[in-house]
Parts: C-alpha cells; structure tokens; sequence
C-alpha cells in the first residue's frame, strides 16, 4: 500500500507522527526543490534517513524546515541501515527546538539590519541639524555629535578648525 501527497497538506511531522504511531514499516520518500529525502520506520521510530550523502538525524532537523514537496510513503520496506537511535518524539522535539532557534536568529538579523537603517538615518538628521544651526548662529565654527559610546554621529564644521582652540 502507498499513500502519496503534498507536504503542504501533511507536514513532515505529521508524516513522522502517523507513521511512528502506527508503528509501521514502510520507508517515506519526500522531493522538495530537486533533492529527495528519504526516512526508514521500524516498530514506532524513525530508523534511518537520508538526503544526498547525508545520513541519520541531521537529514530529519533538516526537512522539518521543508514546507512545500510531494511525498510517498511505501509499506512494509526494510531499511538498508540504521543510523538513528533517538525516539520519534525526541527527534521531533530537538527539530522543533532548532527550527525556533533559526526562526529567532533570523529575526534578530533584521531587527540588527532595522537598527542599523534606524542609526543611518538619525545620524542624516543630525547632520541636516548640525547644517541648520551652522547657518543660524553667529560665530559658529563646528559642531560634533557623539553617542554614548564615544563614536561620532555626526559632525560640521565651517572651514579648517582647530581642536586645541576648541578643547582647550
């Protein structure tokens, strides 16, 4: 018996669920942009996978993340090898727990990328403010914003300046 069908429709979890409760022998071959994955059950657990040249329970963390494919699972299939000793639901627990991992990495990179365009532009505010004030107070000779840290936000000056007359 073969049941076939779309991994948008039936996660790879779900997948691995249904098959490992049932406790059923069959082998699950899953095709997701041109790569084939391909997980063995044996009497409740997920026995053996691979991907390519990869075998064993970094290919099942790694399809987890898989949205869209087709997939097939065949009946009473022996596998070639095993290659995986953890529980069905510790593997889907530790691909859970990575997924939230990438999920968060991701969202701090572009928080990082937001707080960076956020800094970019307050830093060209200060340097049309600096600009403004140049030209509306008398005598001015330079103006420097700096952040917490030190580091120059932004800076104008009107002509060559010398920093000993200024900090002395």
């Amino acid at each position: 018996m073969s049941l076939q069908g779309n991994i948008h429709d039936m996660s790879v979890a779900d997948l691995i669920q249904h098959n490992c409760t049932e406790r059923k022998k069959a082998k699950l071959i899953i095709n997701h942009e041109g790569s084939e994955a391909v997980l063995y059950f044996k009497e409740g657990n997920v026995v053996h996978a691979n991907l390519g040249k990869e075998e064993g329970e970094e290919v099942v963390y790694r399809i987890l993340a898989w949205e869209e494919g087709t997939f097939s699972v065949i009946s009473d299939v022996e596998t070639p090898k095993l290659s995986i000793k953890r529980s069905w639901s510790g593997l889907l627990m530790e691909g859970a727990k990575r997924l939230d991992e990438t999920k968060l990495e991701s969202e701090m990179v572009i928080d990082d990328q937001k707080a960076n365009k956020e800094v970019k532009q307050m830093a060209q505010k200060m340097d049309e403010v600096l600009k403004e004030m140049s030209n509306e107070i008398n005598g001015f000779v330079a103006g420097t914003v700096a952040g917490m840290d030190g580091i120059n936000i932004a800076q104008v000056s009107k002509g060559k300046v010398d920093l000993d007359s200024v900090t002395g």
